[in-house]
Parts: C-alpha cells; sequence; structure tokens
C-alpha cells in the first residue's frame, strides 16, 4: 500500500530520499540542491515549504519538494509513475497547496501534471522542454580577449539588472523585488561570475553543490553584446574553475528551444543525461 509521508524539514527529508536520490545524484542535482539550501540558508525562505515522500513498505517510490513561489519538482521510480502520481496529486489538493508549475522528469511530470489538472478541472500545458548536460572534462581551449572573474559589491547594479532580464526572459514575468534579493544573495554567498573584457559583458553563477557536482546556471549576456562569444567563454572559464576546485562535475539546463545553446554547451565538454518538462495551469 503507497504511503504518502510529509516531512517537516529538509533534514528530515533527505533522511528518507538521500540515498536513492544520490544514486543518480546529477540527475537529482536540483532536488538535492534545494534541500542543501534550505539547511544552509532557512532564513531565506519565508513561506511554509513542500517536502514529501511516497512509499510502499518502507522503499522510496517518489520524492516531491515545492519552496513556493517556485515549481513543484519531482524524482521517481518510472515504474510506478501513475500510482504515485495520483497518491501525490490527492495529497496537493486536499492540502490546499497553489501549484504554479510541476517539473521533473518528462513522464513524471506529465502524469502529475495530468492529475492535479483533471482533479482541478482546469488546462494544464507544457512550458519548456529542457535538457540536462553533465560535463566531466573541459574540451575548448583557454578563452580569449577577457577574462573569469567573481562580481564584486560594484557590479551589484548591473548584476541586479542582468538577473531581472535573465528571469523575465526564461520566465516570460517576474518579480523586480525577489530578483534582487536573488542577486543579493548570490553575490554575498560569491556565487556569480562574469566575462570582463575591460567591463562585465555576461554572467554565469555556480549554485546547488551536491555530494559530487556543481551547477551552472543564470546564465546570460544581453542582447547588444550577444553572438560574441562571451558566454561560451564565461560558461567553459567557470565549468574549467569548478572542476580545478575538486568537484567530479558540473551540471546544467538548455531549453531544446535554443538550439545554438545546446550546441554551445556540447562543444565545450557537456553531455546530455536526461530531459525534463516544466508544465504549468491556466
Amino acid at each position: 500500500m503507497l504511503q504518502v509521508r510529509t516531512h517537516k524539514t529538509a533534514q528530515d527529508f533527505l533522511q528518507a530520499a538521500q540515498t536513492e536520490l544520490e544514486a543518480r545524484e546529477a540527475a537529482n542535482g536540483l532536488m538535492l540542491g534545494v534541500c542543501g539550501q534550505l539547511i544552509r540558508y532557512p532564513e531565506r525562505f519565508h513561506t511554509p515549504v513542500f517536502l514529501k515522500t511516497v512509499e510502499e513498505n518502507g522503499k522510496l517510490l517518489l520524492a516531491a519538494t515545492m519552496t513556493p513561489p517556485h515549481n513543484l519538482l519531482l524524482s521517481g521510480d518510472p515504474g510506478r509513475i501513475e500510482d504515485c502520481a495520483g497518491e501525490l496529486a490527492a495529497v496537493l489538493t486536499r492540502e490546499g497547496w497553489k501549484i504554479p508549475g510541476v517539473f521533473g522528469p518528462i513522464e513524471l511530470a506529465r502524469a502529475v501534471a495530468e492529475r492535479l489538472a483533471a482533479i482541478a478541472e482546469k488546462p494544464f500545458h507544457l512550458k519548456k522542454h529542457l535538457r540536462l548536460y553533465e560535463l566531466t572534462r573541459v574540451l575548448l581551449p583557454d578563452p580569449e580577449g577577457g577574462r573569469l572573474r567573481k562580481a564584486a559589491t560594484a557590479d551589484r547594479e548591473r548584476i541586479t539588472r542582468w538577473w531581472y532580464a535573465a528571469q523575465l526572459e526564461m520566465m516570460g514575468a517576474t518579480d523586480p523585488e525577489e530578483c534582487r534579493r536573488m542577486a543579493a544573495h548570490r553575490l554575498a554567498d560569491g556565487g556569480i561570475y562574469v566575462w570582463d573584457t575591460g567591463e562585465p559583458v555576461s554572467m554565469a553563477c555556480k549554485t546547488r553543490p551536491t555530494k559530487r557536482g556543481i551547477s551552472i546556471g543564470m546564465v546570460y549576456t544581453s542582447r547588444i553584446l550577444r553572438r560574441r562569444g562571451f558566454a561560451t567563454a564565461c560558461v567553459t572559464e567557470l565549468s574549467r574553475l569548478l572542476l580545478r576546485e575538486g568537484w567530479a562535475y558540473c551540471t546544467l539546463y538548455a531549453d531544446l528551444a535554443n538550439p545554438i545553446a545546446n550546441s554551445i554547451y556540447q562543444k565545450i565538454g557537456y553531455r546530455a543525461i536526461g530531459d525534463f518538462e516544466e508544465f504549468g495551469f491556466a
């Protein structure tokens, strides 16, 4: 019999799910990384978080987390998708959670979105189809014409503008105040890097460290500076830096609607390890 368990803290959640999640650490890096942030920076989360597992006879079948206003994140056993999706959707609805979207491996994300939409009697739609890439060795030579450096306090205004613009492109809408807070947090953590050619022209962030790996995200170049290789240089050198620091691998997500970015990441040395989808509700 399936049992949906509620976990009050990220530590409790990981006690139930960490072994299974780390068996495919790179693929589950987003969920593991979010849990790490909940543990390290609890003061940055101002709303109740959703931490649940679906189990059968003590065996983990599905893990789900949500840190509103962000999407419901999913990881699970592909052989029990339908059963687990129904149980999870029923609990989410019964407890009154407002779900902005669903993100996870394709079949799992779609199954949960379908069940939630059926219960709420409202349509759902595919927002993004993303590919997850993993890198263990950088293939491109050192870029020329600039240098990678950590973003500094003097870059705050520019980084905040870029953060907002990047979120607007990715999400279609965003909260300027939330962007300001997130940029400030990442600057304080030392997680933002820029490619500097005399002034910053592109940015990328290291984020969500796990036991062996780390992710790169928020890759952004303003529109007037694109197609000059700045983002390629930034991601190449940040990836190289992270491997030199001792991480076994780097991961990043790329929108399949952007074939240029996918091609560039593969030239850098990133290899596809899974496809994910994000669904929204009308």
